[in-house]
């Protein structure tokens, strides 16, 4: 029997040791059993509370749905998810895939009786757990605040050298300097910048970069809005909370009666006047085009999806950082753009790059390989069993078990809440027609690969939806490493495999032939 093991601990803070015991526990329980470790996923330093930002998580689902393994080990079920919600959401989803999971430390075996029974009261340990620790954190650090101690890390400024810094960049805003502006000259300069000692397992730069100067002035971010800089410590301005689904972290600014304000004289860095300086020009560019600078964060974090094709899809070569469009003009490096500190001189104009990259994959997508690949599929979905059945039948057992434990006297919320939502998608798959005579459609797989050429050879003619089709084309070739050799251009596919025969390996991409394309071309 083949089975996987997934570890995970929570904080960088925490011994990487934690990762060798629970994969050790589980590796006994597996040579107990008789059963041969395939594969361990892990996830490092990664909180719990969400699955989207776990890249060990989201590999091990995807090795379930291919069949990579039948069983899956963990410590105990806290180690899959402390969220009630999510915790429920993945054993349902092995279980429909036929996953047997084992917690070993807990006893949990989704292949017991009353194995739904365990694993709800888990999520509902584990969810507490999280909140119970968030609120004793706070509480302590509302005391401390109110004591006048500290309640966070390092501030910087107060380092050597940094207070000159500090008044520098105000300056340099306040003379007219814009934060990219003053984030590129900081780090041709070789100047450290605030994060350039942190200790995180991966970060986007250890370079000043614009967002890091200007922040939101709104939530008191930035070092632009660091009120401690004129002698004012702010504390409780904010509180997080995290997406479910990507586990990123979005503020929500609190109500200034729950702010707890001090003033600390010994602190100041800055005079008033050159603050008020500062402030006079942000509110100034907050009544320019484009909108407040809050607003333009939000948009980023969690607005709109990307308006163009190749954002973020396009990587560069020389610091691995994503290629976005500048000035509305041309695809670049967004490090090289923002900080200064990458040497990427590539610069790609937008409609050029899309249509060549476009073509090249359609040039791909009509080979006899990729369109024998599209009528296999689209045989195999219109043959395979109905999903719908299967997904019935597991609800049907699932609501007798609940319906069992209930009337043998164990209930709770978030028991019968589970029970009213599973008789609700029961319902809803029972009302749908489930029966579909394909005999007809299948007859008529001939004609489908003329339909199938018509479908590639029409990519780009018409309008997208820009976002859809930026997953599309992420699951074709994966990210594409922007390179230049010698004259040439060329955007590199490192994916080991692809949906198609006749992208597998690594394929390259002609984006730009020729070195013409040079930032005063456009600009820039």
């Amino acid at each position: 029997m083949k089975a996987a093991i997934y570890a995970r601990f929570s904080t960088d803070r925490q011994s990487e040791s934690s990762i060798a015991d629970q994969v050790r526990v589980c590796t006994e329980r597996a040579q107990r059993e008789g059963m041969q470790i395939t594969k361990v996923f892990k996830d490092e330093g990664i909180s719990g509370a969400a699955t989207g930002n776990r890249p060990g998580y989201n590999t091990m689902m995807a090795g379930a749905k291919d069949h990579a393994f039948d069983t899956l080990l963990v410590m105990d079920l806290s180690r899959l998810s402390r969220s009630q919600a999510d915790l429920a959401k993945t054993l349902d989803r092995l279980a429909f895939i036929g996953i047997r999971v084992i917690g070993c430390h807990d006893g949990f075996d989704s292949e017991r009786e009353g194995a739904s029974l365990v694993s709800g009261l888990s999520g509902i340990l584990g969810q507490s757990f999280r909140e119970m620790v968030a609120k004793k954190t706070h509480a302590a650090l509302e005391t401390r605040a109110k004591d006048g101690r500290a309640t966070g890390g390092r501030i910087y400024g107060y380092g050597p050298g940094e207070a000159d810094v500090v008044r520098r960049i105000f300056q340099m805003y306040a003379d007219g300097r814009t934060s990219r502006q003053i984030a590129i000259t900081l780090n041709a300069e070789g100047i450290p910048s605030p994060g350039s000692s942190w200790k995180r397992v991966e970060r986007r730069t250890k370079g000043w970069c614009a967002s890091c100067i200007h922040g939101d002035p709104e939530a008191g971010t930035g070092i632009l809005n660091a009120e401690v800089y004129i002698g004012r410590e702010v504390w409780n301005r904010r509180r997080f909370t995290k997406d479910p689904d990507t586990g990123k972290r979005k503020a929500i600014l609190r109500p200034r009666s729950e702010w707890i304000v001090r003033e600390v004289p010994e602190k100041k860095i800055i005079t008033m006047e050159l603050w008020e300086a500062v402030k006079r020009r942000q509110a100034a560019a907050r009544q320019g085009v484009g909108g407040t600078i809050s607003a333009k964060l939000k948009r980023r974090s969690g607005g709109p999806a990307p308006r163009y094709l190749l954002s973020r899809i396009l990587r560069c070569g020389c610091c691995s950082g994503p290629f976005a469009v500048v000035n509305s003009r041309a695809y670049a490096c967004s490090r090289k753009w923002n900080t200064g500190i990458c040497e990427s001189d590539i610069y790609l104009p937008i409609k050029p790059t899309e249509d060549t990259v476009l073509a090249e994959l359609k040039a791909a997508l009509l080979s006899k390989d990729a369109e024998a690949e599209f009528i296999r599929r689209v045989r195999k979905a219109l043959t395979a069993p109905n999903p719908d059945a299967a997904r019935a039948k597991a609800l049907r057992v699932a609501i007798d078990r609940m319906v069992d434990a209930i009337a043998s006297g164990v209930s709770s919320m978030t028991l019968r809440a589970r029970l009213e939502t599973a008789e609700r998608e029961l319902a809803e798959i029972e009302s749908r027609s489930t029966v579909t005579d394909v005999s007809g459609i299948v007859a008529k797989l001939p004609a489908l690969a003329a339909r199938y050429r018509a479908m590639v050879n029409d990519l780009g003619n018409a309008p997208i939806d820009v976002e859809r089709a930026r997953g599309e084309l992420l699951q074709l070739v994966g990210p594409l490493t922007v390179r230049r050799e010698g004259d040439a251009i060329f955007a590199e596919s490192d994916r080991d495999a692809q949906p198609v025969k006749s992208l597998k390996g690594n394929a390259y991409i002609t984006v730009v032939a020729g070195a013409g394309f040079e930032p005063a071309t456009f600009g820039l």
